[in-house]
This record gives C-alpha cells, structure tokens and sequence, in this order.
C-alpha cells in the first residue's frame, strides 16, 4: 500500500469530520455522568438517530425533515432509557448496554432496506458566493470535502 497518496489535508478534514459525532456524544455523556446517571446506551440512541434521518431523508427528499427525524429518534431511545432507569429503577448499566444492543439491531434492521439507495441531491438553497472565488468560504468548503461523502449536499452547498 502506497501511503504517499494520501493528502494529509484531506486525511485531516475526513478525520474531523468522523470524530465530531463521537466527540459531541462523549461531551453529553460528560454532563450527565456528573449528574450521576451512566448512559452506555449512547452509541445505540445515535445509530437510531441516523438510520431515522437517513430513512426521513430519502423519504421525503429533505434534508432538513431527515435532521428533525434523526433528533427524534435519538430523543424516543432517550427517553426510553429514562423511563427505565429512572421511573422503573432499573440498572443503569444493563439498561444501557441493552439500549445498545438494540439501537444496533434495530438500525440494522431498519436499515436493509435502504442497502444502495443513495439520497436525491437538493439544489443549493445557500449561496455564498462562486465556488471558483478562492476568496469564498464555499470555495474551501468545496475543496477541503471534495471525497467526502453527502455533508456538503446535506447543508446545501453542493448544486450549482
């Protein structure tokens, strides 16, 4: 395997941009440890949030009812888990690998089939300014994600 072809820009951008997720729901588990609940169910709640707002999305050809969906999703396995642990009393820590095992499975499920469809692209409702101007912010948009996967269609920059 060459190793030299691979631009250490783009091997940066691509590193952000899958560590952010990781990143935001390490955060919130943060808070909420020093609340004193331990959520290890946070990995399922996020993949159920996603294959709902993948779901939502393709379904409905917009991007943003698909981030509105995938807010719910993580938001009903949440309040699943609180219900559970905190109206019920059950343990914490079964409680959440359980939520895990079944955010997993359930994604998994959900997702077969949607195995090869790729979402519609949506025309550009964010016009900066050229994305050839060197002196645009979707210029560097552009370029930094130029392999990356739908982000930029997501919010609106791809099109022309």
């Amino acid at each position: 395997m060459d190793l030299s072809s691979i631009s250490p820009t783009l091997l940066v951008a691509s590193l952000m941009v899958a560590a952010t997720p990781i990143l935001l729901a390490s955060i919130g588990e943060l808070v909420v440890e020093k609340s004193g609940v331990l959520n290890l169910g946070v990995e399922g709640m996020m993949i159920i949030g996603a294959i709902a707002g993948f779901a939502a999305a393709v379904g409905t050809g917009s991007p943003i009812i698909g981030f509105l969906c995938a807010a719910l999703g993580g938001a009903a396995l949440s309040l699943v888990f609180a219900l559970l642990t905190q109206f019920f009393l059950s343990n914490q820590v079964a409680t959440g690998l359980a939520l895990t095992l079944f955010g997993l499975g359930l994604s998994a499920l959900m997702g077969q089939s949607y195995i090869g469809i790729k979402p519609q692209r949506v025309r550009s409702w964010i016009c900066l300014s050229s994305a050839t101007s060197p002196f645009s912010v979707r210029y560097y948009f552009l370029t930094i994600s130029q392999s990356m996967s739908p982000w930029p269609w997501l919010l609106g920059f791809g099109g022309s």
